[in-house]
């Protein structure tokens, strides 16, 4: 009986899963609108030297002789997945050799520097480009 349950638990998800390929819906108008970039105001950008808070003059953060600054790369990615192992293990007795896991996909964070775009699965997921509308909300 608990073998079943624990079959029919395990196949459920892919019986609910639609029988056709996936379509891409438009959007109600309400629900697209044209996001443009965000423009900081000038007096929020960092001052060397200048407190914060009060605008008084601070000792520098940077030493003598410190390392270079952390470089960040232009391209990186980050692998989602769900790890199912409390799902389908038994409360204090985890699978030792069995390690369950649900891949969901890749997000790939590309041109941070100029042109970044964020996909996922290689679809894009955002656009730098101001004011362009998301393709739900395209004619």
């Amino acid at each position: 009986m608990r073998k079943e349950f624990l079959v029919w638990a395990l196949l459920a998800p892919v019986f609910s899963l639609p029988a056709g390929a996936a379509q891409t819906e438009i959007a109600p108008a309400t629900e697209c609108r044209m996001i443009p970039r965000h423009v900081p105001d000038p007096d929020v950008t960092y001052r060397p030297g200048q407190d914060v808070v009060n605008g008084q003059p601070v000792p520098p953060a940077d030493l003598e002789g410190a390392a270079s600054p952390l470089i960040v790369p232009q391209e990186f990615e980050i692998e989602i997945d769900a790890g199912l192992n409390g799902a389908v293990s038994a409360p204090g007795h985890p699978a030792p050799l069995y390690q369950p896991r649900a891949k969901i996909g890749r997000v790939q964070v590309k041109d941070l520097e100029g042109d970044p775009s964020l996909d996922l699965n290689g679809q894009p997921l955002y656009r730098a480009s101001p004011g362009e509308a998301s393709p739900e909300c395209r004619p």
